[in-house]
């Protein structure tokens, strides 16, 4: 069968045309550093790749969310460690004043010291997050929690709500609590400790006159003083008993972490193993190919010079 001179320039062109483009396609491969380019080039590894690939990207969602997590539950337990140091303090000062030998000067003195102390309490009460979001007040996050009223009474203005916050595949984790479970906590009977309250009525205890009273007027001061001091004992175990839970919290997501790191490094090295160029060899093709491409060039650029106008 006779081949055409026109047949023979298209069949090397064609030809040159396929070498160039897979030449091509073990340069874009050295250049991305990735054996699939496409879908095609192997679909069952693509296909494998992306849902290892949307894997990471959970896994990067979930370690993100632990991050806010940790460091909001980090400025709860500060803030309650604070709090815990405030009503030690002010346990102590109930200790100081129920010392007989004192004034009634010397207990309004403790009062003023306890006044400041309920200041403080109500500013790690109304602690935020450093953007804005107070940290006790529930769903409620964009203003304080605890306002103080007419008439010098600290109410609780937040609500019930507990941020949640999804940290792993199954498991949400409460990143905050809300000021009244820890501030105004419900007893097993149904009573009601709120230790703003219970300052007050201590502060105004030590205010009222003593010295003039007699008996009568030190066993009304040590009866206040006695319940004031259980009051205040209930809410420091409380707020231990959050402290606990915000620890018990923190561990878990640590616990968790380690094994999204370790899930995370999983999937890494089984991407890599489905796409990761083999360098040594697509180098050798890269050589291989130019190649052959330059000897397909060459051969047709000495073909075209053959001609029967040569030899007459």
């Amino acid at each position: 069968m006779r081949v055409s001179t026109q047949t023979f320039y298209e069949t090397s062109r064609s030809s040159m045309s396929s070498l160039q483009d897979k030449l091509m396609r073990v340069q874009q491969q050295l250049s991305e550093g990735s054996s699939v380019l496409k879908p095609s080039d192997d679909p069952l590894a693509s296909t494998r790749a992306l849902a290892v690939s949307q894997s990471l990207a959970l896994n990067a969602q979930y370690a993100a969310s632990r991050s806010q997590a940790v460091q909001t539950l980090s400025l709860e337990e500060n803030a309650l460690q604070s709090v815990t140091q405030v009503l030690q303090q002010a346990k102590g000062l109930l200790v100081q004043a129920g010392n007989g030998t004192l004034t009634d000067a010397d207990r309004a003195s403790i009062a003023t010291t306890l006044e400041s102390s309920r200041d403080q309490l109500q500013g790690l009460a109304n602690s935020d997050d450093g953007n804005g979001q107070f940290l006790f007040a529930g769903f409620k996050s964009g203003s304080p929690p605890f306002v103080t009223q007419v008439g010098g009474a600290i109410a609780y203005v937040g609500d019930q709500g507990q941020r949640m916050m999804q940290v792993d595949v199954s498991r949400q984790i409460a990143t905050a609590d809300t000021g009244q479970g820890i501030f105004m906590s419900v007893g097993s009977g149904g009573a009601v400790t709120d230790v703003f309250a219970a300052m007050q009525d201590i502060i105004t205890a030590l205010r009222t006159p003593v010295d003039a009273a007699g008996t009568a007027g030190q066993a009304a001061l040590a009866s206040a003083l006695g319940a004031g001091n259980v009051l205040l004992t209930k809410a420091h175990d409380n707020v231990l008993t959050v402290r606990a839970s915000v620890g018990s919290r923190l561990q878990e997501l640590d616990a968790l972490g380690n094994t999204g790191d370790a899930r995370t490094l999983q999937d890494k090295l089984q991407l890599s193993s489905l796409t990761d160029l083999d360098y040594g060899a697509a180098i050798s093709e890269f050589h291989q190919r130019q190649t052959a491409l330059q000897a397909s060039q060459q051969t047709y650029v000495q073909l075209q010079k053959i001609s029967l106008f040569n030899y007459l």
